[in-house]
C-alpha cells in the first residue's frame, strides 16, 4: 500500500553487574541487540489458552504470563486548513506524524497504553478499547527500526510512550540531580552517540558505496477516491525535525506527581514546600500554574531559579540593584561565625555609635556585602533583582581598590589590573616603589575551618613588564648570592680542615719525643 511503517519495541537495560552470565562475555557487541530482540519475540508467543479467551470476547492476562508484543508506527500526513488557505488551496501546509498502531490488541494512536500492556494490567471486552487497570511497567528504551532505501535507521521514541518521563530517566541510570539539572533531557550521552554510530554504519557511509536517495512522501488519490500516502523521499530532514519537536513536547506531558517526595528534583513540576534553601520562584510564576497538590500550587520547574547573596552575584557578573537590597526574595538562617579569640577593641564609643554604624552600612552596600542582617538571617536575591555588572576599569593613575581585608579577589579583579603569581614578587614591587595589593585566590577547607589563600600580587597593567624584568634580575641575583655564599662556605671548611691537619702535624713534631 506504499505506507511507511517501522517496527517498534521496548527494551529493558542490560544489568551492569559483570557476572559470568553477562551477555557481553558470550556475545559480541553487534549481537547483543539482536539477542535482546530475539528474546523479546519469543516472549510474544500466545498460548492456546489465551487464544481461546480472546475468541470468547474476554481477553485478560494473568500475572504468571510474561508476554510482550512489538508494535508498529505508520507515517501519516495531516493537512492544516485555515481561512486564508481555503481561498487558495495550493498553499495548504501539511505535517507528517508517526502514529502508534498495535495490530494484536487493536489499539490505534494510544501510546499511553503501552506501559499498561507491558505491565499486563489491562482489560479488553469484545471490541472496546483497552482500559487502564492497575500498575504499569515503565519503559526504559523504546526504539523504532525502519528499513529505508539507503539502509536501516533506528530512532529513540521513548518519550512518546513514557507516561512518567522522569521515572524513565531513572530507569536509564540518571540520578535525581542529573534529571533536575538537565531539565528532563537524557543525561546518557553514550546512548545518542551509539544511535548515531549504528545509523551511520547501516546507512552505508562507512563503506565506499554511496547511499541511494529514496523518493519523497506525498498524498495521492486513487480512482476510487481513497487517499494514500506515497513514498518519494525518506531522507527528508524536515520530517526528523518535526518528530524531534513532537518527542520533546511529549516529555512535557507528564502528569503531576501524586506524592510530595516526587516533587523533589522533578524536572517539570515543583511545589513551594519542596524547594531547596536557595531556590525561589519567579514573581510571575502564578501566571503559569499547573494545578494544586494538597492545597499547594504546582508550578513549572522552569520558573525556579537559584537565589544568591549580593556578594555572590558579583561572581556571576551581576549586581543587585540598590532599591532591591531591602527587599530580598528569600531569607534563610545565616551560618554562625566562630567568635574571634583574644581581646577585641570596640568599633565605636558613646554618641558616635549611630554615625559609625551608618558609615559601615554604606560601605557594605558599596562592596556588595549587604548579606546578613542583625536578625541572624541571610538575604538572598533573585536574578530579576540584578543587573549586568562588571568591575570598573582602573587606569594607570588610579588607586588599586581593595576590600575590607586590604586585598583583591581574583574572581573580581578590575580591568586594567594584572595578577602576578611569582615568588617574592612583593619584595621586588616594594623595592621599586610600585603600588600593589595582595591577591586572594579563594578559601581552602570547609565548614568553619576555611582559611584564605593569598598568593601573588595585583598591579597596574603598565607595570607588569617592569616587574617581570626586575623579578628576573632579582631572582638571578639571589641565585648568584646563594652560589657565592656556598663557595665561601666550602672555602671556609677547607681552610678549617687544612689548619687542623697542619696543627696536628706540628704537635706531633714538637711533642713526639716527650
Amino acid at each position: 500500500m506504499c505506507w511507511r511503517v517501522r517496527l517498534v519495541n521496548a527494551l529493558d537495560p542490560v544489568s551492569d553487574d559483570l557476572t559470568v552470565d553477562h551477555p557481553l562475555f558470550s556475545l559480541g557487541m553487534k549481537d547483543v541487540l539482536n539477542s535482546i530482540m530475539e528474546a523479546t519475540t519469543k516472549r510474544g508467543v500466545i498460548s492456546n489458552k489465551e487464544n481461546k479467551e480472546h475468541n470468547n470476547g474476554n481477553f485478560m492476562h494473568s500475572e504468571e504470563d510474561n508476554v510482550e508484543f512489538p508494535w508498529i508506527e505508520v507515517l501519516t500526513q495531516k493537512s492544516n486548513h485555515n481561512s486564508s488557505q481555503k481561498e487558495n488551496p495550493s498553499k495548504q501546509s501539511s505535517s507528517n506524524r508517526w502514529v502508534h498502531v498495535d495490530p494484536h490488541f487493536e489499539v490505534n494512536d494510544q501510546p499511553s497504553l503501552v506501559e499498561y500492556i507491558r505491565g499486563q494490567n489491562y482489560l479488553k471486552q469484545k471490541k472496546s478499547i483497552l482500559r487502564k487497570k492497575g500498575a504499569m511497567k515503565l519503559v526504559s528504551f523504546v526504539i523504532a527500526v525502519e528499513h529505508m532505501y539507503f539502509g536501516t535507521r533506528i530512532t529513540d521514541v521513548s518519550p512518546r510512550y513514557a507516561n512518567k518521563w522522569s521515572k524513565t530517566l531513572r530507569l536509564r541510570g540518571a540520578s535525581a540531580t542529573e534529571i533536575e539539572k538537565s531539565g528532563g533531557d537524557c543525561s546518557n550521552k553514550w546512548w545518542s552517540k551509539t544511535l548515531k554510530k549504528i545509523n551511520k554504519h547501516y546507512s552505508g557511509s562507512t563503506t565506499n558505496q554511496k547511499p541511494i536517495k529514496s523518493p519523497k512522501v506525498s498524498v495521492e488519490r486513487k480512482k476510487s477516491g481513497e487517499q494514500v500516502l506515497v513514498i518519494h523521499d525518506s531522507s527528508d530532514e524536515h520530517e526528523n525535525v518535526e518528530e524531534e519537536k513532537e518527542l520533546k513536547s511529549s516529555k512535557m506531558k507528564e502528569a503531576i506527581p501524586t506524592s510530595k517526595v516526587a516533587f523533589r528534583n522533578h524536572p517539570l513540576y515543583v511545589i513551594p514546600s519542596a524547594l531547596k534553601s536557595q531556590e525561589v520562584l519567579a514573581p510571575d510564576a502564578k501566571k503559569r500554574m499547573c494545578g494544586i497538590f494538597k492545597g499547594e500550587i504546582v508550578y513549572k520547574r522552569d520558573d525556579v531559579s537559584t537565589a544568591l547573596t549580593s556578594k555572590k552575584w558579583l561572581y556571576k557578573n551581576r549586581k543587585v540593584r540598590a532599591s532591591e537590597l531591602k527587599h530580598p526574595a528569600k531569607r534563610i538562617k545565616a551560618r554562625k561565625k566562630s567568635p574571634k579569640k583574644g581581646f577585641q577593641p570596640l568599633q565605636n564609643y558613646g554618641a558616635e555609635a549611630d554615625e559609625t554604624q551608618q558609615d559601615l552600612l554604606v560601605a557594605s552596600i558599596a562592596n556588595g556585602d549587604f548579606e546578613t542582617m542583625d536578625d541572624g538571617m541571610q538575604h538572598l536575591y533573585g536574578i530579576w533583582q540584578t543587573d549586568p555588572w562588571s568591575p570598573q576599569y582602573i587606569g594607570p593613575n588610579d588607586d588599586i581598590q581593595v576590600n575590607e581585608y586590604n586585598n583583591v579577589e581574583l574572581a573580581l579583579i578590575n580591568p586594567g589590573l594584572i595578577h602576578l603569581d611569582l615568588h617574592r614578587i612583593s619584595l621586588v614591587a616594594k623595592k621599586l616603589g610600585i603600588p600593589y595589593a595582595p591577591c586572594l585566590l579563594g578559601f581552602e577547607g570547609h565548614g568553619g575551618n576555611r582559611t584564605p589563600t593569598i598568593r601573588g600580587i595585583v598591579v597596574h597593567e603598565h607595570n607588569v613588564d617592569i616587574l617581570r624584568e626586575a623579578h628576573t634580575e632579582y631572582e638571578s641575583q639571589i641565585v648568584e648570592d646563594a652560589y657565592k655564599r656556598k663557595q665561601d662556605e666550602i672555602i671556609r671548611r677547607w681552610k678549617r680542615l687544612v689548619n687542623g691537619i697542619l696543627t696536628s702535624a706540628r704537635l706531633k713534631r714538637e711533642y713526639e719525643k716527650a
